[in-house]
């Protein structure tokens, strides 16, 4: 999956990337709402994420340039997943 698709109905966003319907939020509340393991909600949220495609938290990512090349910037993002059992997983 691109990790910095763009939004649907961005008309600014003039890159040439695939459109991504998901947010960090949106698939750590899904994950929350399905699963009952941290593996679980790992494992969804990547499908998902491939599946529908992700975008970066809203305002995120920033124009930047890489050896003379314009390049989006993003600070990453990682989270990570803990159950009771004592598993914890990072997406």
């Amino acid at each position: 999956a691109m990790l910095v698709n763009k939004f649907p109905g961005d008309e600014k966003d003039t890159r040439d990337v695939p459109i991504g319907l998901l947010d960090t939020v949106t698939l750590m509340q899904l994950a929350l709402e399905r699963c009952a393991t941290a593996r679980c909600g790992v494992e969804l949220m990547g499908e998902l994420a491939e599946k529908f495609g992700f975008v970066p938290t809203p305002g995120e990512p920033t124009l930047g340039s890489v050896r003379g090349q314009t390049a989006w910037d993003d600070a990453g993002e990682a989270y990570t997943l803990a159950d009771s059992k004592g598993e914890a997983w990072v997406f």
